[in-house]
This record gives structure tokens, C-alpha cells and sequence, in this order.
């Protein structure tokens, strides 16, 4: 194939051209390739100028034709227009004109026919929300003769769509979100929201908003549909894990002398309403008053109120501990003297190591085998007998004694109880 060019070609070509050293000239001088020049196709690569195809000699052209594969194109896309001459002679040729767009702006054509679609706009800074679409024409020339068609540019089109999860393992009664990628032809991505569906409701169920929420084990797919395409994301789903939602914390005694010792306990009441004894993480909220160990022993250091927390997975319970001032002294008031069925009430006032006094409920007790006199938590006291025991004859002892003892704080204190006959009265 014979191609001509009347380009202006700079020093390169020159060189090229003349069969220079390739040394590079002070002064590069334009040189005029002549008309009736020939030159092959790697040459005129090489020197980067554009070649058009001449009619065969002796022929002229008498039609041009143009087609294209797409004469709609959606911005992004392209297609390839082609061009076909007929000659003088009636013969047909596919031939390679001088391409150019009436419209570059919106569409572009390079010169081995490439059509781009660039934008539904005609100008720059006219409105593409406003302007539906665009055309341009394509015009070809070759051999004196020349043709056009024209080429539609329409907003860009999905070309497909890509579906993400933030997990795609989850147990029963979690949920995650799905989200859209829409690629179009222009190259742009944009997250879009498309129609949700999922394979499988009874695993797996999607909201419109893309919240997808677990039901049961099993697997489903769940699948986003926009502009006609669409993906899909595998959701796996298994058995529900128990989680924590509860601890109760529990102390031995909620009241410590300074020095003694309790313990607490946490247990754990997890979703599937099971409870467990666990191993709360443990603090003390006054350690001047109570410590706790990480197992749980609460030890008591000095007079004041602490409060002991566990901890676990999350959730929190709280005991109280009070620890009292120290008893220095125990007083039991008061001696009395009985006869049988009658009854009397003794108190307890304890000493403290700051030297208020208080009346206390203590440990109550009967010395001995506390068969004559007894004693209630109340400290309710009756006398029962003159006997000290079961067979003494009343008759022959005169009075009993009974010891009646209170323990509080660490001190005990005790007085005698006197149980004396009466006239007329009966053992009780």
C-alpha cells in the first residue's frame, strides 16, 4: 500500500529522512516531505506524523461510505467506525480516511476510527442533568470525497455491581450490612442501594437498607440487584454462643470485725438462662477498710463500710461490707432473782475503741446445762426449776444458779440468774 503526506515533519525527521549522522543540529530546520514522496507505515511511526491512504493510481473515488459498529455509545464507551470507498472502476475498498468528531467535546474519534463517548454535554459547563443526551457527527475524508454519521452519546450505564460485608461469619441473633459498588462505563464507582433479597429467610434475613440479621444456623446468600446487574455475598451462620447478661455477687457475711474474714462469690446468668459460677475480676471500693483477693477473700482492716465489685464479661454486681468499731468492754445487765414461770429480759451495752457505748444484740447463752433458767436470742430470760439438773430434789435445794452469757465483738460478759422457791408455785 502506497501512502503520501504533505506534513511539515521537525529535525527528527530530517535526520530520519536525509540519512544524518543523528547527531542533533543547532538550529532543528523543518523539512517539506514532498507530495509525491513515499514512505512506509514503521517509518511514519517512528517519526509520529499521520499518514492518509491515496486511491490507487489511475482511480478516483466516486462514493464514501461510512458504518460504525454502535452508534449509540453510553458515556465511557467506544466503538469503531469504518469507511469504504468505491472507485471509478466500481470496485470497493475499506479504506482509511482522515477522521474527525463535529463535536469533540462530547465525543472523540482517533485516527484508526476509535470513537470515545466523553459526555452527554455539547459545551463545557452545560448541564448534563439537564441534556438527556448528545450527538456528534464523524466525519470521514478520502479522495476528494467525504462522509458522516452520526454517533449518540447517552448518560453512562451500570456495567456491574460488587457486593461487600463487614462479616460474613456470624452466630444466631448477630447482624452485619451489606453494601453495593455499581460500576459504570465511565469508569466511576459510586456505592449505590440496590434491591436486597436473601436465599434464605429462615437462616438469613436482609432489610431494604441492607441490615443483615441472623435467625437460625444455616447458610444464605444474600443478593443486590441494580440497573440489571447484580452480586452476591455467602452469609454463614452458626449456633448461638451464650453471652453474659448478668452477674450477682454474694458475701458470706456483710459484717467483718477488723482482722476476720468473708469470702464472695459471683454467679454468671447467661442468654440461654443457664447460671455458672464464674471468676469475676474483684475490687474494693475503700481498701482501708476491706481488701478483697482475685479469689474472692474479703479481709477486713479497720471500722467503715467498703463495697466489693465483681466483674465479668462485661457486667458488674456490688456487695456491701461493714466492718465495726472494735468492742473493748461487755456489759450484761442485770442480776435477777426468779421463781419458777417468771421471766425478765437482759440487754448487752458494748464499749467501742473510740469510747462510745451502744445496747447490742449479742450471742445469748445459759452456763451449765441450762435446765433451771433459759434464754431466747432476745435475751428473754425464764426461770424454769430450782433444780440444776433432771432428778435434783427441789425440795432439799433452797435456790439454783444459772449463768446467763452474751458473746458480741469478740468480748463476753456473763451474770447469774437466781431461781428461788415460792409458796404455792409449782416447777415449771
Amino acid at each position: 500500500m502506497t501512502w503520501r503526506s504533505t506534513l511539515v515533519v521537525t529535525a527528527l525527521f530530517s535526520i530520519v529522512a536525509c540519512g544524518g549522522s543523528g547527531s542533533s543540529p543547532t538550529s532543528p530546520s523543518p523539512y517539506v516531505l514532498p507530495t509525491s514522496a513515499a514512505i512506509s507505515t514503521p517509518l511514519a511511526s517512528i517519526i509520529g506524523i499521520q499518514l492518509h491512504e491515496e486511491p490507487p493510481p489511475g482511480l478516483t473515488v466516486t462514493n464514501l461510505a461510512v458504518s460504525a459498529a454502535a452508534t449509540t455509545l453510553a458515556v465511557g464507551q467506544t466503538t469503531t467506525v469504518t469507511a469504504t470507498a468505491t472507485y471509478s472502476d466500481g470496485t470497493t475498498a475499506t479504506v482509511t480516511p482522515t477522521w474527525s468528531s463535529t463535536n469533540s467535546y462530547s465525543v472523540t474519534v482517533t485516527s484508526e476510527g476509535v470513537v470515545t463517548a466523553i459526555t452527554t454535554a455539547s459545551f463545557a459547563g452545560e448541564d448534563v442533568g439537564v441534556v438527556g443526551s448528545a450527538t456528534s457527527g464523524i466525519n470521514a475524508i478520502y479522495g476528494g470525497q467525504n462522509a458522516q454519521i452520526n454517533i449518540t452519546v447517552t448518560p453512562a450505564t451500570v456495567t456491574g455491581v460488587t457486593i461487600n460485608t463487614s462479616s460474613a461469619s456470624l452466630s444466631v441473633g448477630q447482624t452485619t450490612t451489606v453494601t453495593a459498588t455499581a460500576t459504570y462505563t465511565d469508569g466511576t464507582t459510586p456505592t449505590v442501594s440496590p434491591t436486597w433479597v436473601s436465599s434464605n429467610t429462615a437462616v438469613a434475613t436482609v432489610s431494604s437498607s441492607g441490615t443483615v440479621t441472623t435467625v437460625a444456623a444455616g447458610s444464605a446468600t444474600i443478593t443486590g440487584v441494580y440497573e440489571g446487574q447484580s452480586d452476591s455475598v455467602g452469609i454463614t451462620v452458626t449456633a448461638a454462643i451464650p453471652t453474659v447478661t448478668g452477674i450477682t455477687v454474694s458475701a458470706s457475711t456483710s459484717s467483718l470485725q477488723a482482722g476476720q474474714t468473708a469470702t464472695v462469690t459471683a454467679t454468671a446468668t447467661y442468654s440461654d438462662g443457664t447460671t455458672v459460677t464464674v471468676a469475676s475480676t474483684w475490687s474494693s471500693s475503700d481498701t482501708a477498710v476491706a481488701t478483697v483477693s482475685s479469689s474472692g477473700t474479703v479481709t477486713a482492716v479497720a471500722a467503715g463500710s467498703a463495697t466489693i465489685t465483681g466483674a465479668y464479661e462485661g457486667q458488674s454486681d456490688s456487695a456491701g461490707i461493714t466492718v465495726p468499731l472494735a468492742v473493748t468492754n461487755l456489759e450484761v445487765c442485770c442480776f435477777t432473782t426468779l421463781t419458777p414461770g417468771q421471766t425478765t429480759t437482759v440487754t448487752a451495752t458494748a464499749t467501742y475503741s473510740d469510747g462510745t457505748t451502744a445496747t447490742v444484740t449479742p450471742i445469748w447463752s445459759t452456763s451449765g446445762t441450762g435446765y433451771s433458767v433459759t434464754v431466747n436470742s432476745e435475751g428473754l430470760v425464764t426461770a424454769i426449776t430450782t433444780a440444776s439438773f433432771a432428778g435434783e430434789d427441789v425440795g432439799v435445794i433452797g435456790a439454783s444458779y444459772t449463768g446467763i452469757r452474751a458473746n458480741y465483738g469478740g468480748q463476753t460478759h456473763q451474770i447469774n440468774m437466781k431461781v428461788i422457791p415460792c409458796d404455792g408455785c409449782r416447777d415449771w
